[in-house]
């Protein structure tokens, strides 16, 4: 296996597991109040991005493409 191959596997691995392990996490934590947390958050998130990012969630929206305005 080309020494470059075993880094990109390693890095995937890495990512499986976080997601994983993020995933059990929230499960164990998942009600009313972790949600409306995570809404809150996403929330001001948004609000924090400048203008022409924003504008780019919303254009992104309309076209049923959610977060990926113009490229």
């Amino acid at each position: 296996m080309p020494t470059w191959a075993f880094g990109s596997t390693v890095s995937a691995q890495a990512i499986d597991r976080g997601a994983g392990f993020c995933a059990k996490l929230l499960e164990r934590l998942a009600g009313p109040e972790l949600h409306e947390r995570l809404v809150d958050v996403a929330i001001e998130d948004l609000h924090a991005l400048p203008e022409p990012r924003r504008a780019q969630f919303k254009e992104g929206w309309r076209d049923g493409n959610p977060g990926r305005g113009p490229q």
